[in-house]
């Protein structure tokens, strides 16, 4: 059946088309509004001052950085850039009085758009436990059972935890005196933070002198830490632009792309390593070389302050990149099966880890390679932080590797050893014990929790060896 098309209803369509028969070149298309994005914020409201998303993570608000006015406990962030919904939020009270205005409560990332925070201390303990490398969800267990145990209180374990403002009345006081004593002897810092949120259970009962003189101390567990060393960056400087992903700019459509935020946009100079990375070759006595010296001994991250070993590519060695060893935390002996699959011909030569570890610190007359007398088997994390997912270049086995050849040529093709227990098979009948391995093989780079090391002479039917390469700090 036709539908018959009355001349109202046509002179309607046309009213609101520039076709039908004539055309109105002279209307642009409207553009669409930019969006916008917020983040709310609620502090006690005796609180006045400045609120920022603290981009580079030094607890300061600096210039540049995304920030506004707090007033009666009460601000609101602004940006265009989606990234202010993924920082760490620095609120400094008017009232702070240093030449280095010290930050007063800290709060993790809002994620969502228009989403509310709470700047509290509870909020700032939490977040330097995760700055410092804790999930979210145990560092709001440890809080809560201290702060429970202490005011006899019953706060929840999870994310509200973040809102009970009511009932820590008694415990906010004695935060602020404690973070003013600790930051009268050191600079504010996410360890400072995390040892003072760990060591919660022994402070927070004191007397306001008890508490100034175990600052100190706090001070001391904090540079046991380790953590408050920045991370490096990925290593993509390319961007996405629907139809490749190596454009040399950010096309508006595909906004917040990895390229454009971090040490790969900051220091992308590769005068001393690719993208943002950032080294240093040493010789065998842990003096500096030059960047282009055809021989070095060791590789100082000076974004992360990590000093790795250089290996060999002959073929020869314990050093050399492919030597295979056995992965053991004790003083057993290895079993003939692990002998077998490792590189070592005998139980008394380095067929180990724990041996290998012993024979870098022994070098250069018992100083240690590079000086460095505490090589060890590196963490997943530190490990990882050598992973540049940018590189297209090829190491000496001529395969593209994840990692600045300059600096690492010689990179196994092969997955390594790391020191960061796995759980996988945990409750199968496999009894071994599992640890995270790293590859960076590009096309097949990544994370691996199958490999495991024998505990007993029992559990060896399917022994491992790997390469490592073994990681120390001056």
């Amino acid at each position: 059946m036709k539908r018959k098309l009355s001349p109202l209803y046509l002179a309607l369509v046309c009213a609101g088309l520039t076709a039908c028969g004539s055309s109105d070149k002279s209307t642009a298309p409207t553009p669409e509004p930019v969006k916008v994005y917020h983040v709310n914020f609620v502090a006690d409201v005796s609180i006045d001052g400045v609120v920022c998303a603290d981009t580079n993570q030094n607890l300061v608000c600096d210039a540049g950085e995304t920030r506004a006015d707090m007033t009666a406990g009460v601000a609101k962030l602004s940006s265009e850039d989606v990234a202010v919904l993924n920082s760490y939020y620095v609120m400094r009270s008017s009232l702070t009085t240093s030449v280095k205005p010290m930050m007063h409560y800290l709060a993790s990332a809002a994620v969502a758009d228009n989403s509310e925070v709470v700047l509290n201390p509870v909020s700032t303990m939490v977040s330097g436990l995760m700055l410092n490398g804790m999930p979210q969800d145990q560092a709001l267990v440890l809080i809560a059972g201290s702060l429970n145990k202490q005011f006899k209180l019953d706060l929840p374990t999870d994310v509200s935890l973040l809102q009970q403002q009511d009932q820590l009345s008694q415990f906010n006081p004695k935060f602020d005196t404690m973070w003013q004593a600790i930051t009268s002897y050191a600079m504010q810092s996410p360890a400072l933070l995390a040892a003072l949120s760990q060591h919660i259970a022994s402070w927070v009962g004191m007397t306001d002198d008890e508490m100034n003189y175990f600052a100190k101390k706090i001070v001391s567990y904090s540079s046991q830490l380790h953590a408050d060393y920045p991370m490096t960056d990925t290593g993509i400087i390319s961007f996405a632009d629907g139809g490749s992903f190596a454009a040399d700019s950010q096309d508006p459509q595909f906004a917040g792309q990895d390229a454009n935020y971090g040490l790969d946009k900051t220091n992308n100079d590769n005068s001393d390593g690719v993208a943002g990375f950032s080294y240093q070759k040493l010789n065998a006595k842990g003096e500096q070389l030059a960047g282009d010296a055809p021989e070095w001994s060791c590789v100082e991250d000076l974004n992360t302050g990590l000093i790795w070993e250089h290996k060999t590519a002959t073929g020869e060695g314990v050093q050399d990149k492919d030597y295979l060893l056995v992965y053991i935390n004790d003083q057993r002996i290895p079993t003939q099966d692990e002998i077998d699959e490792a590189s070592c011909d005998d139980a008394n030569g380095v067929c180990t880890t724990a041996q290998y570890q012993s024979h870098l610190n022994a070098l250069e007359d018992d100083q240690g390679l590079c000086g460095i007398k505490n090589w060890q088997l590196p963490s997943f994390d530190q490990l990882y932080s050598l992973m540049n997912f940018g590189s297209t270049d090829t190491g000496s086995d001529g395969v593209e590797m994840a990692v600045d050849i300059k600096y690492f040529p010689h990179t196994a093709d092969n997955d390594y050893w790391t020191g960061t227990p796995s759980v996988e098979n945990y409750a199968s009948m496999d009894q071994s014990a599992y640890l995270w391995t790293l590859g960076f093989n590009r096309w097949y780079m990544g994370a691996t929790t199958s490999y495991s090391y024998c505990i007993t002479t029992d559990d060896c039917d399917y022994p491992s060896s790997l390469p490592v390469r073994l990681v120390g700090t001056k």
